[in-house]
């Protein structure tokens, strides 16, 4: 049975999103087409739990991904996110730092989700498709949020937001060590938005 992901990372909620309502209603401002993440907004939170209950707040700063996406056929949508493990931020203590050095990012440069299915209900749904982790790719399902679909600062742009948390084991993907000093839930939050480039026919 596949691991369930709390993103980033290509979509999950397990928890209502603020303005769900409103989600609803705006899905359709968005038109079909191809859309690149916006970096310079997109957000991954990875978190991890010590055997005393204490929690490691992770923090991915640099991030690339293209989606594909119809409104008219949301369970169409296809998305790739990547991460690059080297760019996480923390904070400056022993556990903290200590937990940044079990990603190997020098030897594992990338964490990327590929979609394969979405099964989409209104305005959220489960993603299910392939996350490679620490050098290793299993089936993954993710729940996913559409949080909101508008246009962007020009006439011409165009923007879709998702939102997700969830879980998977560390040690599904080869990631032991540390344990139980640190624990094997990784619990993972992300909040991704992408933005449609312009037509050249809109660019004249």
């Amino acid at each position: 049975m596949p691991d369930v992901l709390p993103i980033a990372l290509v979509l999950a909620l397990l928890a209502p999103v603020p303005g769900a309502a409103q989600a609803a209603e705006e899905p359709r401002q968005a038109t079909a087409g191809d859309y690149v993440l916006d970096s310079s907004t997109a957000s991954l939170v990875i978190r991890l739990t010590g055997f005393i209950g204490s929690t490691t707040t992770l923090r991915l700063t640099k991030l690339e991904g293209r989606l594909h996406y119809d409104p008219a056929r949301p369970e169409a949508a296809s998305v790739t996110v990547s991460a690059d493990p080297r760019s996480i931020q923390t904070s400056h203590t022993p556990v903290a730092r200590y937990a940044k050095t079990l990603f190997e990012p020098q030897k594992f440069p990338i964490i990327a989700f590929t979609s394969t299915t979405l099964t989409w209900d209104g305005a959220s749904g489960d993603a299910t498709g392939d996350l490679t982790f620490h050098g290793v790719t299993r089936p993954t399902t993710l729940n996913v949020s559409l949080a909101d679909a508008r246009r962007g600062a020009s006439p011409t742009e165009e923007r879709v937001r998702f939102l997700g948390r969830g879980q998977l084991k560390r040690s599904a993907f080869g990631l032991t060590q540390g344990r139980p000093f640190v624990g094997d839930t990784v619990s993972l939050s992300f909040d991704l938005e992408f933005v449609k480039p312009p037509t050249r026919s809109a660019q004249r």
